[in-house]
């Protein structure tokens, strides 16, 4: 009775209020939201507080920019690592539409109570909320001190450390997917216009596409009168990264010997990703196999054009007894023959 009768009065009153308001549909594009894709309209705000806020943000990265550059002017030597997580406004493609109807639809249908209340006039159309997680960095990898290993700049007149660059902040992004257990991640190569093109990558779980890491484009950074350095940004859609979390972790338990380590490298085509190769190395050797680490990229002679050479630090380990000899040649052979097959991979000798 009177708890319908005021949802619908509320109903009435924001029908009202979003038949006024200019509510914008993207068409032609499919539904995955990137934070990247500067090409989608902004939510524009009838009633701003200022000029200067008069759009609701379509990513984090501004407000990340502003608390840099206010933490760079007090502390412009210092390492600096900042994140936030919150959400955007973007405006919908046809597709999301036609996803919030079919929510909404099956709401009412498992809910019967809201079939008592007046659908909101245009509720279907807002704009999207995704909750993001973003964060940068930037500076030396480590503070100025007595231990520190610090470089000559090529003049002697100073000593510098050596800045954070796109490695480092994806070594933050791996630590933070494996301690949500996170499995199956790849780095898939994107076309990011925010972004520095070549130290960049998408990075990918499962097949979901988690969010991207890399770092910021240098006109960007020039336009945000920041200095003139490396700023290293990652960006994740906090529900992808809740879909790619198992439900439950299954602890492994850990050999009580010591990891037999060794080197292999391996011919393959330009285009193969060395994540693949890493990922194929512990596909064919299974539980023997406790870490993979490519430490080395080779390209020319006596390498054939079109090609590279990866090298990869392997190492082998057993539950149950120390590896001996031959049973690590016999998993090094499984590796080799598998690679050979599955990507067309030799191994260099």
């Amino acid at each position: 009775g009177a708890l319908e009768k005021l949802a619908n009065l509320e109903a009435a009153s924001a029908n009202e209020q979003l038949k006024t308001m200019p509510l914008n549909v993207v068409k032609g594009q499919n539904s995955k939201l990137k934070t990247w894709d500067t090409s989608r309209p902004l939510v524009t705000l009838i009633n701003p507080l200022s000029s200067r806020q008069d759009v609701m943000r379509p990513t984090l990265l501004p407000n990340l920019l502003d608390t840099l550059l206010a933490n760079l002017k007090v502390l412009p030597d210092e390492p600096i690592r900042i994140f936030e997580v919150g959400k955007v406004y973007m405006t919908p493609t046809e597709a999301e539409i036609e996803e919030r109807r079919a929510r909404m639809a099956e709401e009412r249908a498992d809910f019967p109570r809201l079939q008592a209340w007046e659908p909101v006039f245009g509720e279907d159309l807002l704009p999207v909320e995704p909750r993001r997680l973003m964060g940068l960095m930037t500076g030396p990898r480590q503070p100025r001190s007595l231990f520190s290993s610090d470089v000559a700049d090529g003049v002697g007149a100073r000593l510098i450390t050596p800045l954070l660059d796109f490695f480092d902040a994806k070594g933050v992004v791996e630590a933070m997917l494996r301690s949500l257990h996170v499995g199956e991640v790849e780095y898939v190569s994107v076309d990011a216009p925010l972004f520095h093109p070549g130290r960049v990558a998408m990075v990918r779980a499962q097949g979901i596409d988690l969010g991207i890491v890399g770092e910021l484009h240098p006109t960007l950074v020039e336009e945000w009168e920041l200095p003139t350095q490396r700023i290293c940004a990652w960006d994740f859609d906090v529900n992808a990264l809740g879909r790619a979390m198992p439900e439950r972790n299954l602890y492994v338990q850990i050999s009580p010997y010591a990891p037999i380590r060794q080197d292999m490298a391996f011919v393959v085509d330009e285009a193969t990703p060395s994540a693949l190769v890493a990922e194929t190395i512990r596909k064919a050797a299974g539980t023997s196999v406790t870490d993979v680490t490519l430490f080395d990229i080779y390209r020319g002679k006596p390498i054939p054009e079109g090609q590279k050479s990866l090298a990869f630090a392997v190492a082998f380990t057993s539950i149950e007894k120390p590896l001996t000899e031959e049973e690590i040649a016999r998993l090094r052979k499984r590796i080799e023959g598998r690679l050979e097959r599955e990507l067309g991979a030799k191994l260099r000798t």
